[in-house]
């Protein structure tokens, strides 16, 4: 929502907040997953710069590397037009039904005529649900298809196009199905919307200066556990439409978060790979009976306690309130829609809106 709201800070807050609880491959996965489900539309020569930039990192120099690389594309993404369409057909498409015994086979006259209806939101759904384009192979064929279809209304280089994608899904950095997927709706979503003479964003690339980045990233590593209580800067309910995303919380086995959060975090921040190092070097383990993290002894225990000095429950109304508050449902997906989606290319109907259920985060 930061990047929506072309709040740089916030942004690279929540980045590096999730970075450096110990996820630098699954943040990097996120980020190219923003690219393309609000970026890539409008601005396609971006993809070509991104990767080349991360082709740069090293595994030597992999975790301080990958963090200059989230900071340089956010930075780069901030200034840059956005849609929602790849975003929302995409969800769309992975939550419509579809009964596929109607359909022995999705095959090319079935895409070309649903080109040519411009129903993308049926063609989405079947790019997310069938289960053929699990195959990077039958993926390139779609691609392939596409381009012959498209080709016929605007100038694509096709051989060019399709030796750039298929290395992008071929070797993708998320091995998920999700991600290359979005790709190639990305691209269809593009090649209709320079149809129907979209104008691309330019090709202006901020550059790192790397030490002046490095003393930057340091601002954003949290010094866990003594600065957390300082350091809490945004709330986690600050947006109105954080509502409409699928959270954990809304389950119904985490309605006692709050109290799991304030009486038993040790138990539930274990997981996490900072704090999971944090409780091994006080000897401390996980106890899935008892939900309690045991320690081999009480000295080490209060170790702990002394040189962390982090007690949830002790912290400040604010603070409390910043990491925990409820959050509300008062905003709904077409109000999201038609708040961020003023450069959409593809019109979606509210009725087809009002369908999806809360969107999940892939």
């Amino acid at each position: 929502m930061a990047l929506l709201n072309k709040d740089s800070k916030e942004a690279l807050f929540w980045a590096f907040e999730y970075y450096y609880s110990g996820y630098p491959s699954e943040t990097t996965n996120y980020i190219i997953q923003i690219y393309y489900d609000y970026y890539y539309v409008l601005n396609p020569t971006f993809e070509k710069y991104m990767f080349i930039q991360l082709k740069k990192v090293t595994l030597e120099n992999e975790n301080e590397e990958l963090a200059l690389f989230i900071k340089l594309i956010i930075d780069n993404l901030i200034f840059r037009p956005y849609t929602l369409d790849t975003f929302m057909l995409r969800n769309m498409g992975l939550q419509f039904e579809i009964n596929f015994d109607e359909i022995e086979e999705v095959n090319k006259e079935i895409i070309s005529s649903l080109m040519e209806q411009e129903n993308y939101v049926y063609l989405s759904t079947l790019l997310m649900q069938c289960e053929k384009y699990r195959d990077v192979k039958e993926l390139e064929e779609l691609h392939s298809e596409i381009i012959d279809k498209m080709g016929s209304h605007i100038k694509i280089n096709k051989n060019v196009k399709m030796k750039e994608t298929n290395a992008l899904i071929g070797n993708c950095y998320k091995e998920e199905f999700i991600l290359k997927r979005t790709i190639i709706l990305a691209k269809i979503i593009n090649y209709y919307s320079i149809k129907e003479n979209q104008k691309m964003n330019r090709s202006v690339y901020i550059e790192n200066d790397i030490e002046k980045q490095k003393e930057e990233l340091c601002k954003y590593k949290t010094q866990y556990p003594a600065k957390l209580k300082e350091d809490t800067k945004y709330a986690t309910n600050k947006n109105e439409f954080i509502g409409i995303f699928q959270l954990e919380r809304f389950k119904e086995e985490n309605k006692t978060y709050r109290d799991n959060y304030l009486k038993n975090w040790e138990y539930y921040a274990y997981d996490t790979p900072y704090w999971m190092n944090r409780f091994a070097l006080y000897e401390g383990n996980k106890d899935e009976e008892q939900k309690r993290i045991i320690y081999e002894d009480e000295e080490k225990e209060n170790e702990f306690y002394e040189d962390m000095d982090y007690f949830p429950d002790e912290s400040s109304k604010e603070t409390q309130e910043k990491s925990i508050g409820k959050i509300e449902k008062v905003s709904n997906l077409n109000e999201f829609y038609c708040k961020y989606g003023g450069r959409n290319v593809i019109k979606i109907e509210e009725e087809e809106i009002v369908d999806l259920d809360l969107i999940v985060v892939y």
